[in-house]
């Protein structure tokens, strides 16, 4: 099972100056959070469960031996990531999800090799959709309509991706495009590191992802980011 909770974003205690752990379970709707550096994998060693934090018991597996991420110590800020080889590697969780729009997702997350038509996470219907991906030469996100961000490239970034109809979101770090991303349901499972149809195999590594069964306030995306920031030492 995965490791007690490791304090790295901090904020100050109210009226005592003391300061706290910030947790992704403090924003309401946690629904799903892997966390890399909460697993109790050795270097190289195959990843078949990313233990789901939540509370909810949403792991994501992958049963047969290969394929499967590796997971790969001292990667980011000195703190462990899953490598997936865009081959065929690739874990699938919360099957049966049946949880409409508006969805908030974040990931923290770099591309080994910057090319197209790959999933860093889709769910598994095709009119079921909530998809970040890569399309011509984009990063983009889709529920039924694609919403383009700005150029794929192997940096480290912190994605938030809120499916929410004609008010979607896909921001990675600093940069952000608004507007129309579709209004599929998140009804099936999903998939990290692969689409819905068994294909787009990002060659990845992956550190965190997180999910709220509603729409993240400005406010508390902030809190979660800025978390995220100090963390993996992503500063822009």
């Amino acid at each position: 099972m995965g490791r007690a909770h490791v304090a790295t974003g901090l904020s100050p205690k109210p009226s005592t100056g003391i300061t706290i752990p910030f947790s992704p379970l403090d924003i309401t709707g946690c629904f799903v959070w892997l966390d890399a550096s909460q697993e109790e994998y050795n270097n190289t060693d195959l990843v078949g469960n990313w233990h789901d934090q939540s509370g909810n018991g949403y792991d994501f597996i992958k049963a047969t031996d290969p394929p499967k991420p590796i997971f790969k110590t001292g990667i980011i800020n000195g703190l462990p990531a899953l490598l997936f080889d865009g081959i065929d590697d690739s874990l699938t969780g919360i099957t049966g999800l049946g949880e409409n729009q508006p969805n908030t997702m974040f990931m923290v997350a770099k591309l080994v090799v910057a090319e197209d038509d790959v999933a860093l996470f889709d769910t598994a219907a095709t009119e079921e959709r909530h998809q970040l991906a890569t399309t011509a030469g984009n990063f983009t996100i889709f529920a039924g309509t694609l919403l383009q961000d700005g150029p794929r490239t192997t940096d480290w970034f912190i994605f938030t991706c809120i499916f929410d109809g004609a008010s979607s979101l896909i921001k990675r770090n600093a940069a952000s495009a608004s507007g129309q991303a579709g209004a599929h349901p998140c009804n099936s499972g999903i998939y990290i590191g692969r689409n819905w149809s068994g294909a787009g195999f990002p060659n990845m590594y992956a550190a965190e992802f997180i999910m709220y069964n509603n729409r993240v306030s400005t406010g508390d995306q902030t809190k979660i980011v800025d978390y995220l920031k100090a963390k993996y030492g992503v500063s822009y």
